[in-house]
C-alpha cells in the first residue's frame, strides 16, 4: 500500500522551465533540465514536454525511494488490522502486508498550462507582437514595464475550458501523458 497524494507536478513550472532553460526563478538554481534555445512553436512545446517528463520522473524516483521506509517512519498498525493480507501474514500494510500498492501522483495546473502555451503562441509565434527571448525578459521581470501585453494576453480568446479550438486541441496533447513519460 502507499500514501494517497505522494506527489505531483506543476504543470505551469515546466513552461516557467522552457522560458528559463530549466532554471528555477525564485531560487536561480538549475532545477531542470536544460532544453537550449528556442526558435519555433514546436521547441516550445518540446521543452515544455521534456520539463514535464523530467519533473515527473523526478517526482517518481523520489516517491519509490521514501516509500522503501514508511514502515520505519510511520507504521500503522490499526490500518494493518483493516486488511486481511497484513493480519494472515502478520505484517504492517507497509511492510508488505497489503496485496496491492498503489501511489497516486497528481498534475496540477493544465488550465495555466494551457492558457500560457495559448498566449505565447499567438503573441510569439502567430501574431509577432514580441520575439520568444523578448517576451522570457518580460516574464523574467513579471510583466514590468509591459502592461498593454499583459493585458492583451490576459485577454486572448483562447482558454481552457472555454471551447475554443485551439485551446481544446492543445489541451487533447496534453491530456495524454503517455507521450510525456
Amino acid at each position: 500500500i502507499g500514501c494517497t497524494g505522494n506527489g505531483g507536478v506543476n504543470l505551469a513550472k515546466a513552461v516557467e522551465f522552457a522560458i528559463t532553460d530549466g532554471v528555477d526563478l525564485k531560487s536561480g538554481k538549475q532545477i531542470s533540465i536544460k532544453t537550449g534555445e528556442i526558435k519555433t512553436y514546436d521547441d516550445f512545446i518540446s521543452a515544455i514536454k521534456a520539463h514535464i517528463k523530467f519533473m515527473t520522473e523526478s517526482g517518481m524516483n523520489f516517491i519509490r525511494e521514501i516509500e522503501k521506509y514508511y514502515g520505519e517512519i510511520g507504521p500503522d498498525p490499526l490500518l494493518s488490522a483493516m486488511y486481511d493480507k497484513s493480519v494472515e501474514k502478520g505484517a504492517d500494510v507497509f511492510e508488505g502486508g497489503a496485496e496491492y500498492n498503489n501511489t497516486s501522483y497528481y498534475f496540477y495546473f493544465i488550465a495555466s498550462l494551457i492558457d500560457s502555451i495559448c498566449a505565447v503562441k499567438r503573441l510569439v509565434f502567430e501574431e509577432k507582437r514580441v520575439t520568444y527571448s523578448e517576451l522570457c525578459e518580460i516574464l523574467k521581470n513579471n510583466w514590468d514595464s509591459n502592461e498593454k501585453l499583459r493585458l492583451i494576453a490576459k485577454n486572448i480568446p483562447e482558454k481552457y475550458g472555454n471551447n475554443n479550438p485551439v485551446a481544446d486541441e492543445i489541451t487533447d496533447d496534453y491530456g495524454n501523458y503517455s507521450h510525456v513519460i
